[in-house]
């Protein structure tokens, strides 16, 4: 889910609690706002959907392909034969002419039988390029952090949550619960969970498969190749009216050298393989960094919290103190009020210090890969990705999505 600064109320939160309601002035309504609104999300759930699509198309290497002819032909014929010869050894000769209309429908049938297992690995490819487009979808939901300064905020807050920012927002409360209680654990966690690294792993597996895929350019093929043909009339002779033919067979083709192409998108396959793998390296590194630091500014703002706390008291006793003193005349209305402002201003820290506070229990969560509607227990229906896939990974023709556009 959405990692979202929280702007802070004009007085500390006392008693820890999120507000209950269910509006965009509650940090909880705001994630679920932003859940469904946020538009950049969308496009990833699009773009997800777009690569569920990959499947039936890989599966379609499975499939017969049908191709149906017809073709229409006004031909004319002037045939002139030899017909044998008279008893003096002269020659006889017949002449036909004539228009005829010659009309062809046909229907061919192949289904290929063995190819190389591309259609196998191109098949675990695209279930892989699936898995990681839900990834990357995961990775959207982790970002969207928003900035303190208030004017900024409250453009970013309309961007990404939907809808204008109210009026006053309700104290939000820490999230610490729903993070491990150590940094090992933590970094553990991360290293498991979170969707760059998963992303990262699903890159590999893909890049396997179209090693192999590539491989398979060099086995043979074999097809079974099935035809019917109706014929009415003739293109070479008037006293033919209908012809009917059909074939079944098999055909081998068995590559031998293509230029050396095939090799050479061998080598591209296992080099881009080496690739993903290094790459899922530095998204585990990535990851492990990210969350150190994270786990460091969220002690840091719980130290904060404390220090600031103890600036709130300090400030509180000093302007009792020169509130008696300018009781009694030994202070002036000025010192009063700078000893107010001194108080003022240990406040606003407080309230600063406990929104970096919220703000570094969600970081850290995001960090973990364990910012989602499911884990935060967000009041709204989850969006499922698999869904669309398996409404879309058998189907064998139609152009219409399933939600009918």
């Amino acid at each position: 889910m959405m990692a979202l600064s929280v702007m802070p109320a004009a007085e500390p939160a006392t008693n820890g609690r999120v507000g209950t309601g269910a509006g965009a002035g509650t940090i909880e309504g705001a994630l679920v706002l932003a859940y469904r609104n946020n538009p950049q999300l969308n496009a990833q759930r699009s773009a997800t959907r777009a690569t569920d699509e990959n499947v039936p198309t890989a599966l379609a290497g499975y499939r017969p392909r049908v191709t149906g002819t017809s073709s229409l032909t006004e031909q004319y014929l002037d045939n002139l034969t030899k017909t044998g010869t008279t008893p003096g050894g002269a020659a006889v000769y017949n002449q036909s002419q004539g228009a005829a209309a010659v009309s062809s429908f046909g229907l061919t049938t192949t289904q290929t039988l063995f190819n190389g297992f591309q259609t196998a690995n191109r098949t675990r490819q695209a279930e892989g390029q699936v898995s990681s487009a839900r990834e990357v979808l995961r990775t959207t939901e982790q970002k969207s952090l928003a900035e303190s300064n208030y004017v900024t905020a409250q453009a970013q807050y309309q961007q990404v949550i939907g809808v204008p920012a109210p009026a006053r927002l309700a104290p939000a409360a820490p999230v610490d619960r729903l993070s491990p209680r150590t940094l090992d654990g933590a970094i553990a966690r991360g290293r498991t969970e979170h969707p760059l690294i998963t992303t990262a792993m699903y890159n590999v597996d893909i890049a396997v498969q179209q090693v192999k895929v590539a491989e398979g350019a060099l086995y043979p093929t074999l097809s079974a190749v099935g035809s019917v043909q109706k014929t009415y009339g003739s293109a070479s002779a008037l006293t033919v009216l209908e012809t009917l033919s059909a074939s079944l067979g098999a055909q081998l083709s068995v590559p031998i050298y293509q230029g050396g192409a095939e090799y050479s998108t061998i080598r591209q396959a296992k080099e881009t393989l080496g690739q993903r793998r290094l790459d899922l390296d530095t998204a585990r590194d990535q990851v492990q960094s990210t969350v150190t630091q994270a786990w460091g500014q969220l002690e840091a703002a719980k130290a904060q919290i404390n220090a600031t706390q103890a600036q709130v008291t300090a400030a509180e006793v000093a302007l009792n103190g020169v509130r008696e003193e300018a009781r009694v005349g030994q202070r002036t209305t000025l010192d009063v009020l700078n000893a107010q402002q001194d108080l003022v201003n240990a406040r606003v820290a407080l309230v600063t210090a406990q929104r970096d506070r919220v703000v570094a229990s969600y970081t850290v969560l995001a960090a973990t890969g364990a910012l989602s509607a499911q884990v935060l227990a967000l009041k709204i229906e989850v969006y499922d990705p698999v869904t669309h896939y398996q409404q879309v990974r058998d189907v064998w023709g139609g152009v219409r999505t399933p939600d009918g556009r």
